[in-house]
């Protein structure tokens, strides 16, 4: 059961950032070819920003305000295929609507994710990731942010088919806006963390002699973008030239509860 209990768990987080478990590594599966397909549910809510201008003294100032979704439910189909302790596991979140608001202001908004990560079981129960990630965000305009992520996982088996997973990923991104900020500037740089815990049940006793078989994770999703040195803007109210007042962070945050189906085949 650890061959593919560890392939799918594995296949199941490794959307976003790292993957869950090692894959084993004796002699006997070192040169078989396994493929993992299934789909995961992200019941989560977004914190993020809108830039608004406000009327402060004599100058009307640019500034970052808080946002947030209510629960919006995500799907992110993904695909895996390992051979002996590497993997390739790719995943997309389909584009997904919210509504983002706070007391003063609402946002129709829409997002969409890809991941591409290759992986190397260190151990049978360590996964070591490299890959890239792109996400997509469209709210008063798109902002896109790309750049490589690197990934690490746990996981340990538990009685009866069940086992404790946990991973880690970071990374560096850089943000295309879709119009320069006030210092002049189209892409500013980013750092991502994505974080996922949870448990994993196998369903199938054939699991025990083969790796062939159905696979359920249920876990917690955390996921934060953080976009540095946004340029601000201040510019007299009766009109005239504009200026630069301050830089602000741009933080995006997403979280929420997951479950996840595979089938390893």
């Amino acid at each position: 059961m650890h061959h593919t209990l560890t392939l799918a768990l594995s296949t199941a987080c490794l959307c976003g950032a790292a993957s869950c478990p090692a894959q084993t590594t004796d002699e006997a599966d070192a040169n078989r070819w396994h493929v993992s397909v299934g789909a995961k549910a992200w019941l989560n809510q977004w914190d993020s920003w809108d830039i608004n201008r406000v009327q402060i003294g004599g100058s009307a100032l640019q500034v970052v305000e808080s946002v947030s979704s209510d629960q919006t439910l995500a799907f992110i189909p993904v695909i895996s295929v390992r051979q002996g302790p590497w993997s390739i596991t790719t995943s997309v979140m389909s584009k997904t609507n919210y509504t983002l608001h706070n007391a003063v202001t609402t946002i129709s908004a829409s997002r969409s994710e890809f991941d591409l990560n290759a992986g190397w079981a260190a151990t049978p129960g360590i996964t070591l990731t490299a890959g890239f990630k792109r996400l997509t965000q469209e709210a008063g305009g798109r902002f896109t942010w790309r750049g490589p992520v690197l990934g690490a996982s746990a996981t340990a088996p538990l009685p009866a088919g069940w086992a404790l997973y946990g991973t880690l990923g970071l990374g560096r991104l850089s943000l295309k806006l879709p119009g320069a900020d006030a210092d002049g500037q189209g892409t500013r740089s980013a750092s991502y963390t994505v974080s996922e815990v949870g448990l994993a049940y196998a369903f199938t006793p054939a699991l025990i002699k083969g790796n062939t078989g159905l696979t359920m994770t249920i876990g917690y999703r955390s996921q934060s973008v953080r976009s540095r040195d946004y340029a601000l803007s201040s510019q007299p109210s009766g009109g005239g030239a504009v200026s630069v007042y301050a830089h602000d962070e741009l933080r995006d945050n997403t979280q929420g509860l997951t479950i996840s189906l595979l089938g390893t085949f």
